[in-house]
């Protein structure tokens, strides 16, 4: 689902200033994830930067993913022209990008709820069942 951001400081793009910008992380391809993985890797190491490995903490990583997010709604859009955008504005987008990772870390952690309660559910269901069982068998003993 597409989603707004509103730029601080606006941007020249094809020719006309841009104060908003649409972006949609769910239609981030692994195409796109593995070119922005190669874009915040080749290009902090040309500067002689160490790129971070981890995806989470990955902040060139979150830019990019924020950027494609970005041209998935508007494929006018060059992701040269969202590299020039300043100030806390490249910060929106690389939040942008966190979140794709965000979101799926949230889905894990409930993943891991349910199946946590689940489990004990069913632990606790047996070892109910196993005790009722001895209970009986020490009654008729």
């Amino acid at each position: 689902m597409a989603e707004l951001i509103k730029l601080n400081n606006p941007i020249k793009i094809n020719g006309s200033d841009v104060t908003e910008l649409k972006y949609d992380i769910e239609k981030i391809t692994a195409e796109n994830l593995c070119e922005a993985d190669a874009r915040a890797s080749t290009g902090l190491a040309a500067k002689g930067i160490q790129n971070m490995n981890i995806a989470e903490f990955n902040t060139a990583l979150h830019f990019y993913l924020g950027c494609f997010a970005i041209i998935a709604c508007d494929s006018s859009i060059d992701i040269e022209d969202l590299k020039r955008i300043e100030g806390r504005d490249s910060n929106k987008i690389r939040m942008i990008g966190q979140s794709f990772f965000a979101d799926s870390a949230e889905e894990a952690d409930t993943e891991d709820t349910t199946n946590s309660t689940q489990k004990q559910s069913e632990d606790s269901s047996e070892a109910t069942a196993e005790s009722t069982t001895k209970g009986q068998k020490a009654s008729k003993n």
